[in-house]
């Protein structure tokens, strides 16, 4: 006589079963979200030591541009660097690169660099006066404060 010896094996309820396997394809959904999203930013973000790097090329366009004699300031190479330098910043604008607004806006310490102040009563006090150096965003976020002076009436 053979003995049946049954095995105590647990047996999932089918509910169960089901719940498990919902909770797995939510987190599976979740998963690849998350992954899509950080490819979708780093995808975003991967130009900007780039960008960081030729901010201040144009910074010395710029600065170059301020100092041209007047005399020669209608000489075809003179406005040919000139070209150049537009041509650089729309290559940058066309990837996301935006300034950061300053005179006539409000100081803000997360976005401006106070380089200096001023007390002008004929201005509202914590307004930019004038801008020192440019700052930039690169889709969004915050790659260089804008350097600025800053009113300010009281002590």
């Amino acid at each position: 006589m053979t003995k049946k010896i049954k095995e105590n094996k647990p047996q999932i309820d089918l509910e169960e079963m089901k719940s498990l396997l919902q909770r797995t394809q939510a987190d599976f959904i979740n998963y690849r979200r998350r992954n899509e999203d950080d490819k979708a930013n780093f995808v975003k973000y991967a130009t900007s030591d780039i960008v960081e790097q030729v901010l201040p090329v144009m910074d010395n366009f710029a600065l170059a541009a301020k100092h041209v004699p007047a005399e020669i300031e209608q000489n075809s190479w003179v406005i040919g660097i000139r070209a150049i330098e537009m041509q650089l910043e729309q290559v940058l604008l066309a990837n996301g690169l935006t300034r950061v607004e300053t005179v006539g806006q409000p100081f803000d310490p997360n976005i401006h660099e106070a380089v200096a102040d001023i007390t002008d009563i004929a201005q509202v006090d914590g307004i930019i006066t004038t801008e020192e150096g440019p700052g930039y965003f690169l889709n969004g976020k915050l790659i260089r404060p804008a350097k600025v002076v800053v009113n300010k009436l009281k002590n």
